[in-house]
């Protein structure tokens, strides 16, 4: 079952970030409309789960294969469509027998249009403001991109740290569970050193 959060999308393309889980020894895939001659540029990233790899495919319309990458933590893809239609990215975690995967995906359809592309058919040069709106927006390309990787840091981060905090909780129970069970045993074997049968003075005659 996928719990996806859909972030963005925007008008000159398609831009995607999903964050699901992949069950174990099972396949996911997600289906996207692709048109011709568009540029994708796809991202994943294995954020919890067994030895954090994961087997991931890309299949073209009529299911052919485009690229296939075996046992990775993350990885990186550009491509360029040939054929209009249903593109297929299969996530496949059947080698493993018990460790669900959760997983970021970051899909982007389509290049992002230039903003001084109208503004070089009508002046030879940028004005000062028309600079700084140019220098603003690759400003807050590069932020969005950051606060991706540390939003990605940090859910690792604080899931180890809930994890880790479990378990030193269980075993501190644990540990005094033993401790009170030890004690006890203690007291009523030393208790046992004293509680001997009373000797009887044997009758004389």
């Amino acid at each position: 079952m996928i719990v996806a959060l859909f972030l963005a999308y925007y008008c000159q393309g398609k831009e995607y970030e999903l964050t699901f889980e992949v069950e174990d020894n099972k396949e996911q895939c997600l289906h996207e409309d692709i048109d011709l001659n568009l540029e994708v540029e796809i991202e994943f990233q294995v954020l919890l789960g067994g030895k954090y790899d994961i087997d991931f495919q890309i299949y073209g319309p009529g299911q052919r294969l485009i690229t296939s990458f075996k046992r990775r933590q993350k990885e990186t893809y550009k491509f360029k469509t040939v054929d209009r239609g249903q593109y297929s990215f299969c996530f496949n975690n059947e080698f493993s027998s018990f460790s669900h995967k959760t997983l970021y995906f970051y899909l982007e359809i389509g290049e992002e249009e230039s903003l001084t592309e109208d503004i070089a058919l009508k002046a030879t040069a940028l004005t000062q403001m028309e600079s700084s709106c140019v220098s603003i927006h690759e400003s807050m390309n590069a932020a969005r991109d950051y606060q991706t990787d540390y939003r990605l840091r940090e859910f690792r981060g604080r899931t180890i740290a809930e994890f880790l905090h479990d378990r030193v909780q269980f075993w501190s129970m644990g540990e005094c569970i033993a401790l009170v069970i030890l004690s006890i045993s203690q007291v009523l074997l030393v208790r046992s050193f004293f509680r001997g049968k009373p000797n009887r003075a044997q009758p004389r005659f």
